[in-house]
């Protein structure tokens, strides 16, 4: 049987992940998620120092973009890593919800194993060496056990470093055998010690709210990257520097018109590059100066929609209890005149759960399981990176 066919029969890999990385770079813009390559958990996670690194970012903030951008620079096997290791090999994967292919943690093991053996040889012959039916890699944690965690054993393979991306990981399925939980369960092994001389680093991308589940399932101190204010700003800015020029404007007062509708964007986006893609795509049905700028200031059209998805992604990834907290608390902010601050929240939470009990580590659930929802500042200034790296309570 051709090498081919049989590698098919084996991993029964989907094109999905090639389909939407290839959409991705056809709307990618250079420069944007540049601020990654100076990051210094990124750095050690490139060159091998650690085998897991989280990177979370709120809806719509461009993980999807930075994934791509990681990805496409790894493909040209960057100079740097390769002073380091004899050969780069990628795989990667993106969960969407509007594809069963597309949430399933298993099909994700075997579409980048697929990938990697389309660029190895050595790694091609070792699956075929060692796995000769569908049924030797059937559970989720044997496909990761004999596609990624053996391949340290095999010595043409030693020297190699093999790159797992994969994106959305909240918008992968949740529950069963094959879904989010037991694949977060086989994380421990890249936590162990057997794993201090594998050659597998794995790079996993989702919302803020997954962060726990993502760190209990290492079990070891995580690695991570929280996407900044600052980070996603920038990101919006060099999104509309490229696109508003695609806008067909005939007016005598292009610039200053293009200015305006940046401005304006810019506000409304508050540095989600969703929010100012879907104001643009609103704006190029419109005819005349006038209807753009009334646009840009009014609310976007099909929104309902896009907000009742991140309710729904949000709603599936708490438990009853949390779901009854996150809603009471957005009942608050939305009724209240002003910002809130925490203590209220706090207060107002102890009120409405009518059994006196304070809510434990408040900040820590705001910054984490509904950091994608909801705003936190503090009066010191510190981000949520600012608190994990001066580990101030």
């Amino acid at each position: 049987m051709h090498v081919h066919t049989k590698l098919h029969s084996l991993l029964r890999p989907s094109t999905c992940a090639e389909d939407y990385l290839i959409s991705i770079e056809r709307r990618r813009i250079d420069n944007i998620g540049d601020w990654i390559n100076v990051e210094s958990e990124y750095r050690h996670w490139l060159h091998g120092d650690f085998p897991l690194l989280w990177v979370s970012g709120d809806p719509g903030s461009g993980k999807s973009y930075l994934a791509g951008k990681i990805i496409s620079a790894l493909q040209k096997k960057p100079s740097e890593l390769l002073g380091r290791f004899d050969n780069i090999l990628v795989g990667y994967f993106f969960f969407r919800v509007n594809e069963d292919k597309s949430r399933n943690f298993h099909q994700a093991l075997r579409d980048m194993a697929a990938q990697i053996a389309q660029q190895s040889t050595p790694y091609a012959n070792y699956l075929m060496e060692h796995y000769h039916s569908a049924e030797d890699i059937d559970t989720l944690e044997s496909a990761w056990r004999r596609l990624f965690a053996s391949v340290r054993d095999d010595r043409t393979l030693e020297k190699v470093q093999i790159y797992l991306i994969m994106d959305g990981l909240d918008e992968g399925n949740a529950a069963g055998t094959r879904g989010r939980s037991a694949f977060l369960d086989v994380l421990g092994d890249l936590g162990s010690d057997t794993f201090r001389s594998s050659n597998i680093s794995l790079l996993l991308l989702g919302r803020p709210q997954l962060t726990t589940e993502v760190e209990e399932g290492y079990r070891k101190p995580l690695p991570m990257i929280n996407m900044e204010k600052r980070q996603m700003k920038e990101g919006v800015d060099r999104f509309l520097s490229v696109k508003i020029q695609e806008l067909q404007i005939g007016s005598k007062d292009r610039a200053q018109l293009m200015e305006s509708l940046c401005t304006t964007i810019e506000r409304k986006a508050d540095g989600i590059i969703l929010w100012a893609d879907l104001i643009l795509k609103d704006l190029r049905r419109k005819s005349s100066a006038r209807e753009m700028l009334d646009c840009a200031n009014a609310g976007l059209s099909g929104i309902g929609d896009v907000i009742g998805h991140i309710l729904r992604n949000y709603k599936s990834n708490l438990d009853r209890g949390e779901q009854h907290m996150l809603s009471l608390i957005l009942a608050w902010i939305y009724s209240a005149q002003r910002p809130l601050t925490l203590g209220e929240i706090s207060d107002a939470l102890t009120f409405d759960l009518r059994n006196g009990d304070s809510v434990f580590f408040l900040e820590q659930r705001l910054r984490g399981r509904f950091a994608g929802l909801i705003n936190l500042t503090r009066e010191d200034g510190l981000s949520t990176r600012g608190l994990k790296d001066t580990n101030v309570n």
